[in-house]
């Protein structure tokens, strides 16, 4: 039985993104420190890259089978009290530029609710790997982080920008999350596409959502862009649908024409 992270490199393989995002990319805090790799873009160097960190361990794989990738790890805060937990960005042209994006109003490393955006530039423009927060969280409500994230990423305005990730807002609830993100000007990449499936990018109860009314499915993984862009399909994969299920997210694939 193949393990959940060579279902994603052989996806990733077949797939071929030319950039993906991930979020909540983990290492444990004892596990062996390693030296980044020719790859690696830094952005930070106090918090040290370790053996069994995911996104590492991704790229090797991915790289023994001749499929090369720029990628930026970004560690943001302590999980579950032993990981150093971040997200992520693999980009197979080159990067040009990275931006760490703080939009909590906490910044502490061992606090939980702590939230940091991770931009790229490549010459197709700016992308951002996210994790929001809830939109009724009480000390770090979602729209006083999308207010700091907005200030910063519409200065950008003159290139394509896309936001990519855990937006933590279900799509079919009005006036929260996914209405704050379109009532400033972005575009919904799955309202775009030309060919789409249900979109659900979560199924039953998950952390995060347990004590929410139990719906069946959510559309709150999202793909978000600046510009009305032509979309030629949007689909959720590791669903059991497009390629088995590794996480308790799905993830979405955007093909542009």
């Amino acid at each position: 039985m193949l393990s959940k992270q060579q279902v994603f490199v052989e996806a990733i393989a077949n797939l071929q993104p030319d950039v993906f995002c991930l979020q909540e990319v983990n290492q444990s805090q004892g596990a062996q420190e390693v030296k980044p790799l020719k790859n690696q873009i830094q952005i930070q160097d106090t918090i040290k890259l370790r053996q069994d960190n995911h996104a590492y361990t991704i790229v090797k794989m991915l790289e023994g089978q001749g499929i090369h990738y720029e990628w930026v790890w970004l560690p943001i805060k302590v999980g579950y009290g032993k990981y150093d937990e971040g997200v992520a960005i693999f980009s197979k042209k080159p990067i040009l530029e990275v931006e760490d994006l703080l939009v909590s109003q906490n910044k502490s490393y061992s606090n939980y609710r702590t939230r940091r955006l991770l931009g790229i530039r490549n010459e197709d423009g700016w992308f951002y790997s996210v994790h929001f927060s809830w939109w009724a969280d009480p000390e770090e409500p979602f729209a006083n982080q999308w207010k700091k994230a907005n200030q910063s990423i519409s200065q950008k305005k003159k290139e394509p920008v896309f936001l990519l990730g855990d937006f933590n807002g279900d799509a079919a609830i009005r006036n929260e999350n996914y209405d704050t993100i379109r009532q400033v000007g972005f575009y919904d990449t799955y309202l775009l596409a030309k060919e789409k499936d249900d979109g659900y990018t979560i199924s039953g109860q998950i952390d995060g959502w347990r004590e929410n009314e139990p719906i069946p499915q959510r559309r709150i993984a999202q793909i978000w862009t600046n510009r009305p862009l032509s979309v030629r399909s949007s689909q959720v994969i590791f669903n059991n649908k497009n390629w088995p299920v590794i996480s308790d997210h799905f993830g979405i694939m955007v093909e542009f024409q």
